[in-house]
């Protein structure tokens, strides 16, 4: 097979917008040739017509996009660092396994049988098209900080937050039938994000133990994941892109279940309550 070719370029631009603020901006370019992809054969004739599948080096894949960066430094007890990314990336082939799986574990049209394979580019599994990053920080030096009953109590502290939003990846969508519906990779999971904060306070040991301590500081923080305590799903069925149907049509008839009656509690003196029909697989 031949060697995988990348092209690739990128700009950057950087400016000192004022004492306190810089901006940056990089966009990128980059071609991917002899991607590792593979080949369903399906032989015509001969005395071996099996279909097989066969690795070959005739794929692509491109990566665009462009990022802005602001940044802001800790003066007037706040620093900031905030990057927005718009990039797409495309291509005949995620991986050489991505088309295994689509020979082996399904890819069929829906209606004709047939395998599957993408005719042209679409965009690739790990493609995000939007993504936010923020870093807020806030800090008190040396004798700032609002006072309450004359004490600085957020005097040499820091309080930040880390936050990032980011677009859904592709997968693709599976009929009632497990075929394909629609585009290979055509569909979109839902958005992300979260907050994470970090509480930090610095405490110089020479007001401890006086100046022959010189600089020693004693530094004291916690970290706090996932501030809004939000909960995502980690997959998503493809029959229907949901985390909690699966996509398979729930069409139960009177006469499908069991009609042994349930007892809330045992009972001695009535067998049917003690029935072995009346446990689970857990008791």
């Amino acid at each position: 097979m031949e060697p995988q070719t990348v092209k690739q370029y990128q700009i950057s631009y950087s400016n000192q917008l004022t004492d306190d603020f810089a901006l940056d901006i990089t966009a990128y370019f980059k071609d991917m040739y002899n991607l590792v992809g593979l080949a369903y054969i399906v032989p015509s004739t001969g005395i071996f017509n099996t279909p097989y599948s066969v690795f070959q080096t005739n794929d692509y894949g491109n990566a665009r996009g462009v990022e802005f960066t602001l940044r802001k430094m800790a003066t007037d007890n706040i620093g900031l660092n905030l990057s927005y990314a718009f990039s797409r990336a495309r291509g005949t082939s995620t991986s050489a396994e991505s088309q295994y799986r689509l020979v082996i574990l399904g890819g069929n049209d829906e209606y004709s049988g047939e395998k599957v394979f993408p005719a042209t580019e679409y965009f690739l599994a790990f493609d995000r098209t939007h993504r936010i990053n923020a870093f807020v920080d806030f800090v008190w030096g040396d004798n700032e900080g609002p006072t309450v009953g004359g004490l600085k109590l957020l005097e040499h502290s820091h309080i930040n937050f880390t936050a990032f939003y980011q677009t859904g990846t592709p997968f693709t969508l599976y009929g009632p039938k497990g075929g394909q519906v629609g585009e290979y990779l055509g569909s979109r999971q839902p958005s992300s994000w979260r907050v994470d904060s970090r509480i930090e306070r610095d405490i110089p040991l020479s007001d401890l133990f006086g100046e022959s301590m010189g600089n020693s500081v004693l530094t004291l923080f916690a970290d706090i994941i996932n501030v809004f305590n939000r909960t995502e799903p980690i997959a998503y069925y493809q029959r229907g892109g949901s985390p909690d149907r699966d996509g398979n049509v729930l069409d139960r008839q009177i006469g499908d279940f069991s009609p042994v009656p349930w007892y809330r509690d045992g009972d001695a003196t009535n067998p049917a309550s003690v029935n072995a029909t009346q446990y689970d697989s857990y008791g």
